[in-house]
């Protein structure tokens, strides 16, 4: 059977990974850990308040049923979201006590650690099993346990956790990344030196992720012995793989990994990986999820590619130390900088040399030699085209709104991903997605004769240079509010006067050395371009609460 392949490939996904007999020590003996050392060396840490997990109210549970989402899959129970949360208010009594007992007893019930791995397809040749990541569907009940127990955690961990850490927390996301690493590299570049940028690549982190080890960590971090005993949430965890054809395969158990479906994955595995930095000199690191980018800037390509060379090796020891497995040979790097010093780098990680290439994949979003975004636009438009091209092949077929929805869920928001990124490129760039928007509308109104302007009028949808505008309004209103995290809001400083002035607190332009890169960056592009009315009403609509993107 096929379940029966997927089932042999997932449970040993994780073998193989090291082979000296670290897998086989306790967490006692993972303690003397030079990570786990690492952290413990920390004084704040060290000296910092202990965790311990506290009960949950009727009222967290009432709230974590309500918000429950009826879309999502049930798990090998049978009980579908849509059932607990229209019958949640009488359960709500019942299902308090038991979380509470469970967290007394330091106990969780073998059935909430039983799950559905479902096969998502990756990339590649979709008959090769290697090409397919487990995805855990678990019980409903045992999430909202997770859930509980997670806002505990992350209170207390959310102060240790470095601020290079930028998945899975509040105030972060992909696009706040894209920022803050595309501002870091146009700021540097404007001063006209060079930067070095060095992508790692793990195998299967999340299947890899050793629980003794993260155990220990916890210890270190300081989970107290009235805190949830982690080891019951590890321990006799088994999964089998269901199939969308209804088969399935025998129940296995797993010894490694984080579950990809949980509510408390995301968070261990922040945890897990958290004192990564202690190890990196630079604080230049980025790392969302197993995305991992180490970058440094200097005056010339030779004293770049020294410190990467180093940082590089510091990171694959880490991973090494730490039980995960590296692909050195998916290592990138790629080096930016003005015409007259940008050099291809010579990368040499522990007796192996590192592709140097002209453009590397950073969360979804193609980051090219010269920042100017072409190769992303044009892997955009090519397969923006392709979806256009069904849509005017069906396009006296569908009914016009039917064509609409479709645009707007399949081929819009792939045009419009993390595009005030993109404000900047190329002219002639912006305007093959102009005319793919364009071809979109008079394919979804069957119209050759009105006007691109009039065509999005009838869609009530702004044009794309509008819509970017916008979201940098909204964007820049996070800014103001507070609202994104403290290494976006210091890029961004406000006036200072001492009167009472009407714009005294508008944002500060500072001064800039290129127009390529700091006159065309967003710190310094917003206040010129968020001119027009569109942007301007959008602005003040976001002020006042409301947030409309539908509105031409």
């Amino acid at each position: 059977m096929v379940a029966d392949c997927f089932v042999e490939y997932f449970t040993g996904i994780a073998q193989g990974i090291d082979d000296s007999g670290l897998l086989k020590l306790t967490e006692e003996q993972l303690r003397d850990f030079k990570s786990v050392q690492d952290i413990r060396d920390s004084m704040r840490i060290v000296n910092g308040p202990k965790f311990s997990s506290s009960k949950v109210s009727q009222t967290e549970v009432q709230s974590a049923l309500a918000n429950l989402n009826t879309n999502n899959s049930y798990g090998h129970d049978g009980l579908s979201n849509k059932v607990l949360k229209l019958v949640g208010g009488a359960l709500v009594p019942s299902l308090t006590k038991i979380f509470n007992t469970c967290i007394d007893e330091n106990y969780w019930p073998v059935e909430w650690k039983r799950g559905d791995w479902v096969p998502v397809y990756k990339k590649d040749n979709p008959r090769d099993v290697r090409n397919y990541r487990p995805m855990t569907v678990l019980s409903t009940l045992g999430k909202v346990f997770e859930q509980l127990l997670g806002k505990q955690l992350t209170i207390f961990m959310e102060p240790r956790l470095n601020r290079n850490l930028t998945a899975y927390r509040k105030k972060n996301s992909c696009e706040i990344t894209l920022v803050k690493l595309v501002g870091d590299w146009k700021w540097t570049l404007d001063n006209k030196h060079v930067i070095g940028i060095l992508s790692t690549d793990l195998s299967k982190a999340y299947d890899s992720l050793h629980p003794p080890l993260l155990l220990a960590k916890l210890w270190a971090y300081g989970f107290s012995e009235s805190a949830i005993d982690m080891r019951c949430y590890f321990t006799e965890r088994k999964n089998r793989v269901r199939m969308r054809s209804g088969d399935f395969s025998e129940w296995r158990e797993t010894s490694r990994g984080c579950p990809q479906g949980s509510n408390l994955g995301p968070l261990l595995w922040n945890i897990f990986q958290n004192d990564l930095v202690q190890n990196i000199h630079t604080d230049r690191l980025a790392m969302y999820a197993d995305d991992h980018q180490v970058y440094s800037a200097g005056q010339k390509t030779e004293d770049v590619e020294t410190i990467l060379n180093d940082e590089g090796t510091r990171t694959s020891e880490w991973y090494q130390q730490n039980l995960l497995k590296c692909n050195q040979d998916k290592f990138h790097a790629l080096s930016l900088g003005p015409g007259h010093k940008k050099k291809r780098m010579n990368l040499n990680i522990k007796e192996i040399n590192i592709k140097s290439s002209s453009g590397i994949d950073l969360l979804g979003v193609a980051i090219d030699d010269d920042l100017n975004f072409t190769k992303h636009i044009n892997n955009v438009c090519t397969k923006g085209e392709r979806k256009v091209g069904v849509l005017m092949r069906f396009r006296n077929l569908m009914p016009t709104e039917a064509k609409l929805r479709i645009f707007k869920a399949f081929i819009l928001p792939q045009v419009t991903y993390r595009h005030i990124v993109l404000h900047h490129c190329r002219s002639s760039d912006e305007r093959k997605l102009k005319r793919l928007q364009e071809r979109a509308m008079r394919a979804i109104y069957c119209d050759r004769a009105s006007t691109y302007e009039a065509l999005l009028d009838k869609a009530r949808l702004p044009t794309l240079c509008n819509r970017r505008l916008q979201d940098m309004a909204i964007f820049m209103c996070k800014v103001k509010t507070n609202l994104v995290p403290p290494y976006i809001s210091e890029r961004f400083s406000c006036g200072i006067s001492r009167y009472n002035l009407r714009n005294a607190d508008d944002f500060y332009l500072p001064r800039y050395n290129t127009v390529t890169y700091g006159r065309h960056s967003l710190r310094n592009q917003f206040k010129r371009d968020v001119t027009t009315e569109t942007a301007k009403d959008a602005f003040t609509r976001i002020l006042e609460g409301g947030d409309d993107k539908e509105s031409p």
